[in-house]
């Protein structure tokens, strides 16, 4: 066996593992929240949900769920730059009441 057909019989890996339950209970809160119109950037994330990755979580939320995540430039206080992200439109779910 030559080295080509060596690496060809080699079975394909799954692209990506299953978020782990942590992960996925923060997905839920940030959706939740940024469905209540919400807006976070990272030091705010970690303040209210422990969530240390949040460029990661919110591109899970693009790519898994279809979110439509946005993000803003921001200047802090002290002058350094940090991105603030928000659902692009306010996403709600309407009673029936609601809709007529």
């Amino acid at each position: 066996m030559n080295l080509a057909e060596a690496i060809l019989s080699i079975p394909p890996q799954p692209r990506r593992k299953p978020a782990p339950d942590h992960t996925r209970h923060q997905l839920d809160k940030l959706d939740a929240y940024f469905r209540a119109g919400g807006s976070l950037t990272v030091t705010e994330a970690i303040a209210a949900f422990g969530c240390y990755a949040l460029s990661q979580r919110v591109g899970q939320l693009r790519r898994e769920q279809g979110k439509p995540v946005v993000s803003t430039w921001e200047n802090t206080p002290s002058g350094a730059r940090v991105k603030r992200y928000r659902y692009a439109i306010q996403l709600q779910l309407l009673s029936v009441e609601e809709i007529g």
